[in-house]
């Protein structure tokens, strides 16, 4: 990947400096072009191996430019060799293949750091954490993004898998796709000890990959690889890529985790296809992206029953459906525990299985126990997911274990510690747990970078609305469109004509689309409208509207607890009486 390749590379009298853009022999600066300098890296990632002439095109050239490939090509390979003093008929630096492509001959190194004044040269600190950066697209072609996009993720969740590693969420890196900050600076914004980097290329009926491994402190190149297969193998690849990090930063691999990365299989390629695509619509958390999601990966199921982490996908997709309360319980529920049932049949150790499992045992059947064994088996198994401890931390939060609920959700963001989600999760978690200062203040920095972010203004309009700035909360929830929460709070507020306008506003939709029993209660509850609140709240028990338990910790909800009538609603969801 070329905006993450180490620094500076050294040959001969030459020294190259990827992230200027310049090379110098002697300390003397060498001209050469863009587009000779992108050959040239490109040959530099891969020192001793065949670069593809295919994959050269790729990189100087969008697929949907015209031009004389062949001669553009020739022409700025001819300026490398310019540039280095080399020769097509004696190349001491660039070699050409026939049509194959070209290979860089000459031994290359990273310069070594200079020693410490008065001392040895400390030895290179041990790689113990890792983040993997978004692979480039070789391919030039934007339609590819979601295939590489797809590899960067499942590249993650290989690596992750092994214990001995520490590894950043993907969330967490997506803001570095086609960066040129230093590396150094990227690890240090992510807290690790190393940085993967690297392409993907797909080609027909095959894939090429390459990553390289390099210290973050220093740049320093540890470790390169390439692979090329036919699409069949993608399953396979992965987990060699992980096994070959795993042993170049000499990280132990336990038996269980050597058995998972054997039994990667070969994987219809049309199905892989589908699955990619999938995951990047599943990334959107919108109603339509969840579902054009669920209905891709039920394509590539069609066509390969046993794959099994698309079927554990299927389940991440019908949570957020249940939980946002896009779709009725009844068409959520039952269909995430038989999706997430069917992966862990195929793969009982899958940590995406068993986190859905564990969340649909927890947030849409009410069954704690059960969630709670799947969600710490989930975290045994895999202690890189984040999700798991994300979600395990939710549903702690529910049943009031506040300490061990925010404990959770930090580890949660210690592995994602960019992405939003998490730290809006980690700011609701500091408000449960008495640290409302501290938490509104994390939502202020999530909002910072992200004025629109669904659970950072949801979330901290709720814990406005029953804080005294009611007015700051309807306006938020005016922008996602909560309609019994802006209810809530306009009649909080003292504007009860509108909060009722806008309870006509909800009745009326909820004849068309599937509104949650939730924002309903939420809407009498701030009309007090007590009895209404009861009844309400006994048909979302009855439905088993998924979002229901948050009301045990719902701060909106203070006023019921302690109520017999309330209690005995808890208890009916599995929960312990309010305090």
């Amino acid at each position: 990947m070329a905006a993450h390749v180490r620094r500076q590379i050294r040959f001969g009298p030459y020294e190259v400096d990827v992230s200027a853009g310049e090379i110098r022999k002697h300390g003397r600066r060498v001209r050469l072009q863009e587009k000779p300098f992108r050959i040239l890296e490109a040959l530099l990632e891969y020192p001793g191996e065949v670069v593809g002439r295919d994959e050269l095109r790729a990189r100087l050239w969008p697929a949907d430019t015209f031009v004389d490939f062949d001669t553009g090509l020739n022409s700025a390979v001819n300026k490398v060799r310019r540039a280095l003093g080399d020769s097509a008929a004696h190349p001491v630096y660039v070699e050409t293949l026939g049509r194959r492509g070209y290979r860089f001959r000459a031994p290359v190194e990273a310069p070594e750091a200079p020693p410490p004044a008065g001392g040895p040269v400390p030895s290179p600190p041990a790689i113990t954490s890792l983040a993997v950066l978004p692979l480039a697209n070789l391919s030039g072609d934007e339609r590819e993004t979601y295939f590489c996009d797809g590899m960067t993720e499942a590249l993650i969740a290989q690596i992750a898998g092994i214990r001995a590693l520490r590894v950043i969420s993907r969330q967490s890196i997506v803001r570095y796709k086609d960066s040129r900050m230093p590396l150094p600076a990227i690890a240090r914004e992510l807290r690790v000890d190393g940085l993967i980097g690297g392409s993907v290329l797909r080609d027909g009926g095959r894939v090429r990959i390459g990553v390289q491994l390099v210290e973050g402190a220093t740049d320093r190149h540890v470790w390169n690889g390439r692979w090329e297969r036919e699409l069949q193998d993608v399953l396979v690849i992965q987990s060699e890529i992980a096994t070959a990090v795993a042993r170049a930063v000499a990280a132990a691999i336990t038996d269980d985790e050597q058995s998972r990365l054997a039994r990667a299989r070969d994987i219809d390629p049309t199905a892989y296809d589908l699955y990619l695509k999938g995951r990047y619509f599943w990334r959107s958390r919108t109603r339509e992206g969840l579902l054009r999601s669920v209905e891709y990966y039920r394509k590539a199921l069609a066509l390969d029953p046993q794959f099994a982490l698309a079927h554990a996908a299927e389940a991440e997709s019908l949570g957020p459906l249940g939980y946002l309360a896009f779709v009725p319980p009844g068409e959520s529920s039952p269909a995430m525990r038989a999706a997430a049932t069917r992966a862990l049949a195929i793969d009982p150790s899958l940590v995406e299985g068993l986190t859905a499992l564990g969340a649909c045992e927890a947030f849409h059947e009410w069954r704690w126990r059960d969630s709670e064994e799947h969600f710490k088996r989930a975290i045994a198994v895999n202690p890189n997911y984040s999700t798991a401890f994300l979600w395990y931390g939710k549903a702690l939060e529910i049943e009031g274990r506040f300490d061990e609920s925010l404990a959770a959700t930090r580890r949660g963001v210690a592995l994602d510690p960019l992405s939003l989600r998490a730290r809006a999760a980690l700011a609701w978690a500091l408000c449960m747990n008495g640290d409302a200062d501290e938490g509104l203040h994390e939502f202020d920095s999530v909002l910072e970078l992200d004025p629109h972010n669904f659970f950072g203004l949801r979330d901290r309009a709720v814990v406005h609305a029953s804080s005294g700035r009611p007015g700051e909360a309807a306006a938020a929830f005016v922008s996602t469109n909560e309609l019994g929460s802006l209810v809530h709070a306009l009649a909080v507020d003292g504007r009860r004509a509108g909060a009722c306008d806008v309870l006509a506003r909800l009745e009326a939709a909820s004849r068309d689309v599937y509104i949650s029993p939730l924002q309903f209660a939420v809407a009498y509850l701030g009309l007090e409208q007590t009895e209404r609140v009861w009844a309400t709240l006994e048909r979302g028990v009855d439905t088993r509207a998924v979002d229901l338990a948050g009301v045990r910790v719902d701060p909106r909800f203070a006023s019921l607890r302690g109520d017999a009538r309330f209690d005995a609603v808890l208890a009916r969801m599995g929960l312990p009486p309010s305090r």
